[in-house]
């Protein structure tokens, strides 16, 4: 009788281990993947970005990774695809589960191609554990910085704190401008456009934001894309294009010109020292 009691409770604590184990194997599955999930990527434009509206130049990419899994993540690298070319970028270290963790990929000098009219790019992640072998491969797409008329930059290169806003656009056939000698002074010209095409004038704003009196910068390189997607060059008929100081809170207006043919439509601009499309 004591051997048959003895028997049935080890069985039945047989049943009970084989039940427990069967949780344990639910709730923590052996070989559980690390699985690294992007929460947020973004980059920052270069401060020697190409001025072309065909490329686009980036200075740095920062990636934010967590592990999404309930193993320890072992990252040996990541490898990022743009624009045909690939950004290898260094992240040795272990993820703990749910740790974050920020890698930044040196791009300086990297330029990426972009079609006139687009205000994104769009690229591949791929993280890649000490073995070669990839954790995660993710579509990524990154927006570019764009101003609408009436929206402000607050600050424009080689400048502490001066912004600059696209106030509107006009057309004209004619276009009157101050030209500066150095001999003689400023004259004011009046210049009309070649047969068959027409002035676009960018009319904008430069603000002195600082407490301190502040040069505007002298741009001299600018494009403008019509709408079928042809390049025009900035032309020397601007106005307050060059140096011009300003006292704390002082603001101070002109134009950029370009000339395209008629029957054309700006659709955007770009300028050496604004780091932002401008959108007509």
């Amino acid at each position: 009788m004591g051997r048959k009691v003895l028997m049935r409770g080890g069985l039945a604590m047989g049943a009970l281990g084989a039940v427990l184990l069967l949780i344990v194997f639910a709730l923590f599955p052996r070989g559980a993947a690390p699985s690294p999930e992007i929460l947020c990527v973004h980059y920052t434009p270069s401060p020697v970005s190409s001025l072309d509206l065909e490329r686009v130049s980036l200075d740095e990419v920062r990636v934010t990774l967590r592990n999404a899994g309930r193993a320890p993540c072992r990252v040996g690298g990541l490898v990022l695809t743009l624009g045909g070319k690939e950004i290898s970028g260094w992240a040795w270290g272990e993820l703990r589960p749910g740790e974050e963790r920020e890698f930044t990929f040196p791009c300086r000098y990297v330029q990426v191609d972009r079609e006139v009219g687009s205000y994104s790019l769009h690229g591949r992640l791929r993280v890649v554990d000490r073995e070669g072998k990839v954790l995660l491969d993710e579509n990524l797409a990154f927006f570019l910085p764009i101003l609408r008329m009436g929206e402000t930059l607050p600050q424009v290169d080689w400048t502490e704190g001066v912004s600059f806003t696209p106030l509107s656009w006009s057309e004209n056939r004619m276009v009157t401008y101050t030209r500066s000698y150095s001999y003689r002074g400023p004259e004011v010209c009046t210049v009309e456009a070649d047969p068959g095409t027409k002035f676009i004038l960018l009319h904008f704003r430069y603000r002195n934001l600082s407490e301190s009196p502040q040069r505007t910068p002298w741009i001299s390189f600018g494009q403008l894309a019509a709408e079928d997607g042809e390049l025009y060059p900035l032309t020397p008929y601007s106005e307050r294009a060059c140096w011009v100081e300003l006292k704390p809170g002082e603001e101070v207006e002109g134009f950029f010109t370009f000339q395209i043919p008629e029957g054309k439509k700006p659709l955007e601009a770009c300028f050496q020292c604004v780091r932002a499309l401008v959108r007509f």
